[in-house]
């Protein structure tokens, strides 16, 4: 991909010039490496002083479309969200379907519970994520109910929160869970002081 950019010449007093640019579906070789390079458009012994640091690489991340399972009743607004993800391959059975025969998860890479909460789950490496789970079986602990939470807080600095925002989130109920730091458990968002959202990592 070729693009031109203009950079506005950087006046005394002023901090450097950015410009942000979006590239979806970046290609890359079979080493998923990534070389960019800035060429003047003045053409070589243009007005660059610092030619070096116009050639840079990165490292992109495997490309594979990912198998999601999700348990529990037909859900349109989860769906089409998982519909948006050109990498996301989805698959809904019924939470009675799950109960009966729990292998119908293997070689799914993400497991999905929607308002069911399994005694049973698939093993690692399979990530779960659960929608209101309840009961002694829930992955995390909870200590009780919020009705129309809102967030007002979020753990920015936790890795599965990153490009993510809840600023326009509506939540009619949600579960107040007491994560376990001893179990590898962390809160992801909070309602004041409340842990709506939690996570668990599991090694």
């Amino acid at each position: 991909d070729v693009r031109d950019l203009e950079l506005p010449a950087r006046r005394p007093g002023e901090p450097p010039a950015r410009i942000r640019q979006l590239y979806p579906n970046l290609p890359s070789d079979q080493d998923h490496r990534l070389r960019a390079v800035l060429r003047s458009a003045e053409g070589p012994g243009g007005s660059d002083p610092f030619p070096v640091d116009d050639e840079a690489f990165a490292l992109l991340p495997g490309y594979r479309t990912q198998k999601v399972l999700v348990v529990g009743e037909e859900n349109l607004f989860l769906e089409g969200a998982l519909l948006l993800y050109d990498n996301a391959s989805p698959q809904r059975v019924s939470a009675g379907e799950y109960q009966a025969d729990p292998s119908v998860a293997h070689g799914y890479d993400v497991v999905i519970f929607d308002e069911h909460t399994p005694d049973v789950v698939p093993p690692p490496p399979t990530h779960l994520v659960y929608f209101h789970p309840s009961g002694a079986a829930s992955p995390i602990a909870i200590r009780g109910d919020a009705v129309a939470p809102r967030v007002t807080d979020i753990a920015d600095d936790h890795p599965v929160m990153q490009w993510i925002s809840l600023s326009d989130v509506n939540i009619g109920r949600s579960a107040v869970f007491a994560p376990d730091g001893r179990r590898g458990e962390s809160a992801l968002a909070f309602s004041v002081r409340d842990p709506v959202i939690a996570v668990r990592v599991e090694k």
